[in-house]
């Protein structure tokens, strides 16, 4: 029995020998598995840092962004409100001019026009005495309206209200005071 526990022993050795072969390569996988696996772990900790670092950046660009908005938003309101009060002033100072002065633009404005002595010229009410007494060849309505003139012609009313001018005019005038102003 000696050849057949040689055998024995030679399939036991070459057992143990397969048992330490397929433990060796099991660790060597284990161990190519976790450095694949911390690589990975280390290629997504720097992805995700990478996209929050990116998202950061976007969030930061974004809040700039609106601020800077709302601050040229506030800016250019603040500049409308000039201009609004600057084209109110010009109105307040045409409804207020002088007596000779609104005379000489009434005749001014009257002479361009063709008008026949049927139509009727409104002048604003505090006026009304003053271009009266001129003597001006137009035929002056005892009406009046609030500020500048107006024409009745016929059926038709051409309205030349200080505010009116102004306002159709506005576009125009805005550009000049920026100008002039900003």
């Amino acid at each position: 029995m000696s050849s057949l526990d040689n055998i024995v022993k030679k399939i036991l050795l070459d057992a143990e020998n397969e048992k330490k072969d397929i433990l060796s390569d099991a660790e060597e996988i284990q161990e190519k598995n976790l450095i694949r696996s911390s690589n990975e772990s280390k290629d997504e900790v720097e992805n995700i840092m990478e996209r929050a670092k990116r998202q950061g950046e976007q969030i930061k660009e974004k809040k700039v962004s609106a601020a800077t908005l709302r601050s040229r938003d506030i800016k250019l309101a603040a500049k409308q409100e000039v201009v609004d009060k600057v084209l109110d002033r010009v109105v307040e100072t045409l409804e207020n001019m002088d007596d000779q002065k609104y005379l000489e633009y009434l005749e001014k404005s009257l002479g361009s026009l063709s008008l026949d002595s049927k139509d009727e010229v409104r002048v604003q009410k505090d006026k009304l005495d003053v271009v009266k007494n001129a003597n001006l060849k137009y035929n002056i309505s005892d009406e009046t309206v609030n500020s500048g003139f107006s024409i009745l012609k016929g059926n038709i009313l051409y309205n030349n209200d200080f505010k009116s001018l102004v306002e159709s005019r506005k576009d125009d005038f805005e550009l000049e005071i920026v100008k002039s102003l900003f």
